[in-house]
């Protein structure tokens, strides 16, 4: 009488020694062929789990604020000289960096009358708690109203201190005027009160005359 292992191998009741050991050779193959399957799926495992544990890095490489506000404000005091008034999307607060992070953001300075002295709006803005130096970035517009000044920039610092404002030397600032005489540049530095400015480079320039 004949049987079939895995249907594949024949062996009869007189060669059960051999049968046996085909038998044998059959299952240790099998093991062979389950544990390169289990090392495979451990290394597939391993190098998932290695960029996944990257990925995880980079996050936890990132600030977290120390708290979040939306909708909010934020006013820089200034000795002798009116305040400006921040007012922002959603407002992060780094303490031991002495830093605000502002988004989506528009500010205005008033005088005692709460006549607007300047006005304007930026992408972003990050401001020293300390010093109140602020940098603002993403289409920045500054206007004054009793000058009818239109300063336009991509990025800008705000010296508190000596209140300027200056743009990098590669970056482009234009200001335009009511009249419709326009001035562009780079490496702009200007301070609004006095209703001064200059370019390290004037790239375009246009003046009216009355």
């Amino acid at each position: 009488m004949k049987k079939k292992i895995f249907d594949s191998f024949q062996y009869s009741t007189t060669d059960r020694l051999h049968s046996a050991r085909l038998h044998s050779a059959q299952l240790h193959s099998a093991k062979l062929l389950v544990s390169a399957a289990a090392l495979l799926c451990a290394c597939l495992l391993f190098f998932s789990c290695t960029f996944d544990y990257g990925t995880k890095k980079e996050t936890d490489s990132r600030k977290i604020p120390d708290f979040m506000l939306k909708m909010t404000s934020y006013t820089i005091e200034r000795t002798g000289e009116h305040a400006i008034i921040f007012t922002a999307d959603t407002l992060e607060m780094y303490e031991s960096d002495h830093t605000a992070k502002l988004y989506t953001v528009s500010f205005v300075q008033r005088d005692d009358t709460d006549e607007e002295l300047a006005f304007g709006s930026c992408n972003s803005a990050e401001i020293n708690t300390n010093s109140r130096d602020a940098v603002l970035e993403g289409s920045i517009e500054v206007f004054s109203p009793s000058k009818g000044i239109l300063l336009k920039a991509d990025y800008l610092v705000w010296d508190n201190s000596s209140n300027l404002l200056s743009g990098r030397a590669e970056d482009e600032v234009s200001i335009n005027y009511e009249d419709g005489s326009l001035v562009r540049g780079i490496g702009f530095r200007g301070d609004f009160s006095l209703n001064m400015f200059e370019f390290q480079e004037i790239l375009e320039g246009k003046l009216r005359y009355d």
